[in-house]
């Protein structure tokens, strides 16, 4: 994950934790699944949790990982489980 994807990854989960209004939490949480729905962005949610500090980005960074591996468990590659489980 790049600097940029970072910073948009941070601000959106610091908006979902924290909305200011219905539209700007629905945005959010759409733009965020883009990045927490496809098992092929694994590594780029596995950066955010390697490079933030924020708390809020740290969280939802985790939840991903956790549904992400959860719900697509059958079709993690051998070389992932053994990856996922030394990390």
């Amino acid at each position: 994950m790049n600097e940029v994807e970072l910073k948009e990854f941070e601000t959106l989960s610091n908006i979902i934790a924290n909305p200011t209004n219905n539209q700007q939490y629905q945005k959010a949480n759409q733009d965020l699944n883009t990045y927490t729905s496809d098992l092929s962005n694994w590594d780029k949610i596995q950066s955010v949790l390697e490079l933030t500090q924020d708390t809020n980005s740290l969280f939802f960074a985790a939840i991903a990982l956790k549904n992400l591996f959860g719900d697509n468990w059958s079709k993690v590659p051998k070389e992932k489980k053994i990856e996922l489980k030394g990390y």
